[in-house]
């Protein structure tokens, strides 16, 4: 194997962070990037190895060859084709967002890499900020007890101004999305700190008439949900998606048979543990309130998103150096992106519970192969399920 891996970067706006990540390690370079974007493209030229390339298309640049991973950051909806390519040529994927839309794309995406071996991790990195890093190691401790309950908030109201920087036009991905398809943030921490998978999911959005914050010609959309998500330990797990109302905040709590545990609403680097008088373990108190001191004096103190941006990455450059299995496979990513789609489902059809499909096993991932229903507009220019309870769009029956 290289001494270095060699990096491509696809979509430099998101991408400037983890370029400059990329920086902070000794064991990788970036050595290809493709965007549109002349200007994005600038932006992370500092961080690209001397003889790096530059794409406007996608495809050439993986043709181009000397790549052994590439990161996607490009928009939300279109990360399962991406990665599927890049897999059928052996390259590595390090892929920024939920990896499907439909179901179609959760079994197709793990038929790639079943059939490539190539290696894939979804680079969510709320789970490796402090406070659910330790809110992880506490757990694992087993003085908590059993998870039975939790909860996931991520809570993202915009100003005008910035809701239309991220959201340049009506139909850009932000202005159609359903929150319960952003919901690795509130989701994904979780499943880290428990190991806990989804098996069953039910759903109830928020609706509001109008935002202060809405494009002109937007359709109306929900700002927020209630997405309860059975898991495979028997617990019940609440999350919001991306909550649009206020205020802003995110925030982490479990619920055991002994104690438990949550971050602070106003600092997520802290955590709160409270046990039940009885159940106190020898030498701990009955509450406290602990400073994560995760990452510290590591590079992650220059990363975004509270060093998470840093130590996802890390995680991907150990597994690819060790030919490790990552913590959030694709059949994890598979997974929390069924939760998005079935929850929005669910929202759709009155709470309707919907089973979260075993990406594990082939024989239940054939009965989801056809299933292409998206509020996204698809290859042939259709959106084949309602965006809102206000859509126009008809539907039939229940799914």
């Amino acid at each position: 194997m290289a001494d270095k891996i060699r990096f491509a970067l696809f979509g430099a706006k998101r991408g400037e962070s983890f370029a400059r990540i990329l920086s902070y390690f000794n064991n990788t370079e970036l050595v290809a990037v493709c965007d549109v974007s002349k200007d994005s493209i600038e932006s992370v030229k500092e961080f690209c190895s001397e003889d790096a390339r530059f794409y406007e298309d996608y495809e050439d640049m993986l043709n181009s060859g000397g790549i052994d991973a590439v990161i996607l950051c490009n928009y939300f909806n279109e990360h399962a084709p991406a990665a599927i390519m890049a897999l059928k040529k052996g390259i590595a994927v390090f892929s920024e967002t939920i990896p499907a839309v439909t179901l179609r794309e959760c079994v197709e995406l793990c038929r790639a890499v079943e059939e490539t071996n190539a290696l894939y991790m979804l680079a969510e990195n709320y789970p490796y900020m402090k406070g659910p890093m330790y809110m992880k190691k506490l757990y694992e401790s087993k003085n908590l007890g059993k998870v039975v309950y939790a909860d996931g908030e991520y809570v993202h109201p915009m100003s005008a101004d910035k809701y239309e920087y991220y959201t340049p036009h009506t139909k850009h991905w932000r202005a159609v999305m359903p929150s319960t398809y952003y919901l690795t943030h509130s989701l994904a921490p979780l499943m880290h700190i428990t190991g806990a998978m989804p098996v069953a999911v039910n759903a109830k959005c928020v609706y509001s008439d109008k935002t202060e914050w809405e494009l002109e010609g937007e359709l109306k959309k929900d700002v927020g949900a209630a997405i309860f998500c059975e898991m495979d330990n028997g617990a019940i797990f609440h999350i919001t998606g991306w909550a649009k109302y206020a205020p802003h905040g995110t925030w982490y709590r479990l619920c055991c048979m002994n104690g438990g545990a949550e971050t602070l609403r106003n600092d997520t680097n802290r955590v709160r543990v409270t046990y039940n008088d009885w159940n106190v373990p020898n030498k701990e108190s009955t509450e406290s309130i602990i400073l994560s001191n995760f990452g510290d004096g590591s590079a992650a103190n220059k990363a975004g998103h509270g060093g998470g941006d840093y130590w996802v990455m890390n995680e991907f450059i150990d597994a690819f150096m060790n030919k490790k299995e990552p913590f959030f496979n694709v059949y994890k990513a598979a997974a929390m992106s069924a939760v998005g789609i079935l929850a929005w489902r669910s929202s759709m059809n009155s709470g309707k519970e919907y089973k979260i499909p075993n990406f594990f096993d082939e024989q239940d991932r054939k009965k989801y192969e056809n299933d292409m229903l998206s509020p996204f507009v698809n290859a042939q220019g259709e959106v084949t399920y309602p965006r809102s309870k206000y859509d126009s769009i008809a539907f039939e029956k229940e799914f």
